[in-house]
């Protein structure tokens, strides 16, 4: 055992492909993340650190649509370990806000997707970056399609991370509740839909195979934001634009890399 190096640790949640190659592995990883949460928020309170937010992938509740309902429905099954270690991490936010007074703040946040984001082949991306990167690699090399997992009927929602990161500051500023707080772009889009734009922002001219013999995963994935909308924030990205902007950025960074 001595030899054996510790297994890459996840702080993102990669994609469902990904997530169907490596059931066993990410379990492990996640355990790693559960410690990764538990210190980092007792060094922040022991430092003094006056407003931490912990954000979540969206995926922790099957069912938790509505910020009141967060509690209330399964963990998401093909994100099982994943949401375990981040519930307990947005539990221990609550815990030390009552206990000490901290402010400690959790937020859930939808599929997150922009510059700097995982491109990899392999599966661990999330669906915009992975379908950015082989619709760029398919229109480079000539391949007459792309296939894609699922039959494209899964509804998703996406925010840009600019928009993300400028919800957080806000939240830092303005939001002092104990509950978790969604913070989403309020759109939800279909994977098929997803990949039309795509299509066009990369000027790729193949063909969209959709293999509906693969997994579909949730059907839906959407948050409501209404609490964060009522506090005065909106999203300033629509999601053409922001695909554009990301693909600049991909072209500029990693196109090479992954060619």
């Amino acid at each position: 055992m001595a030899n054996s190096p510790l297994p890459t640790l996840e702080t993102t949640q990669p994609g469902l492909s990904w997530h169907s190659m490596n059931s066993s592995s990410r379990k492990v990883q996640n355990v790693y993340l559960l410690l990764l949460l538990f210190n980092t928020l007792a060094a922040s309170f022991i430092w003094g650190i006056n407003t931490l937010f912990l954000l979540d992938a969206g995926l922790s509740n099957a069912e938790a649509f509505a910020a009141n309902a967060f509690w209330t429905g399964p963990v998401e099954p093909t994100s099982a370990a994943y949401a375990t270690a981040k519930l307990a991490g947005m539990r221990l936010c609550e815990a030390y806000r009552q206990q000490h007074g901290a402010s400690f703040m959790s937020a859930v946040v939808a599929d997150a997707f922009g510059p700097g984001d995982d491109f990899s082949a392999d599966g661990s991306g999330h669906v915009v970056s992975a379908l950015m990167a082989r619709m760029h690699a398919a229109r480079v090399a000539g391949s007459p399609s792309v296939t894609i997992w699922g039959s494209g009927r899964p509804r998703r929602e996406f925010l840009y991370v600019d928009d993300l990161a400028d919800a957080v500051v806000f939240l830092m500023r303005r939001y002092e509740g104990e509950q978790p707080i969604n913070v989403g772009s309020g759109v939800t889009t279909s994977i098929r839909e997803l990949a039309e734009v795509l299509r066009e922002v990369v000027a790729y001219e193949g063909e969209l195979v959709f293999d509906a013999d693969r997994p579909d995963g949730a059907p839906v994935k959407w948050l409501d934001s209404a609490p964060l909308r009522g506090l005065g924030w909106a999203p300033s990205w629509d999601l053409r634009a922001a695909l554009q902007a990301t693909y600049e950025w991909f072209c500029g960074h990693q196109a090479g890399r992954l060619q």
